[in-house]
């Protein structure tokens, strides 16, 4: 997977996790709701449908959503989360920031509250 990333990409960093949160969020629901500062660092991400690890499918189904330079995570669901970047700091920001960024939103559906952005 990460060699196809490389190959068919400009990324010079890739890093592949399983952060629960993420994992939890994306499990049960799309990341709707956004953090504006996680939204600078993540920009977009896509949620993907897990396929047999280590297949070329696998390989393919994230490569070709690293291919858009606007997206800088591809989540798989019941797998884990692949980050892009420049380095390996951007890349493992990413991951950072979606992760507080489920953890809020973690803690938003615990208490029934839906995260809004008011404007002034």
């Amino acid at each position: 997977m990460h060699k196809r990333i490389y190959e068919y990409t400009e990324i010079n960093a890739i890093l592949h996790c399983h952060s629960p949160y993420t994992l939890g969020i994306s499990i049960s629901s799309k990341f709707k709701e956004v953090l504006e500062e996680a939204k600078i660092v993540v920009s977009e991400s896509v949620i993907i449908e897990n396929v047999q690890s280590g297949s070329i499918e696998l390989a393919t189904n994230v490569s070709r959503c690293s291919e858009d330079s606007s997206e800088r995570a591809v989540i798989i669901k019941n797998h884990g989360v692949v980050a892009v970047g420049k380095n390996l700091h951007q890349a493992r920001s990413v991951v950072e920031s979606l992760e507080e960024w489920s953890k809020v939103l973690m803690v938003c559906r615990i208490f029934n509250k839906k995260w809004m952005i008011t404007s002034k």
